[in-house]
């Protein structure tokens, strides 16, 4: 196997990681912080099917574009978030 064979392979393997693993952080981290373990599967829920609908659309396009630098992610997802936590910050008060 030539040396752009396996970079290719590791990249994909690094990339469907990230799909499988990512989406547990949400109900990980509100079981972790609000002390609920009962909202872990409602995040697991909510979390995977938003991975597919939105995160692997969005990264087929940043892909094509050649963005796959780590702080170039790193703000796309920034930006991705970013309409929630306004929303939740307006709700919140």
């Amino acid at each position: 196997m030539t040396d752009i064979a396996a970079r290719h392979v590791l990249q994909k393997r690094r990339v469907i990681l990230g799909f499988i693993l990512v989406p547990l952080l949400p109900g990980f981290y509100a079981a972790l912080l609000f002390g609920q373990p009962w909202t872990f599967p409602i995040g697991l829920g909510l979390s995977y099917p938003t991975a597919l609908l939105f995160g692997m659309p969005l990264f087929l396009v940043l892909r094509r574009q050649g963005w796959l630098a780590w702080w170039q992610l790193g703000r796309c997802g920034a930006v991705c978030v970013l309409p929630l936590e306004i929303l939740y910050w307006c709700v919140k008060a």
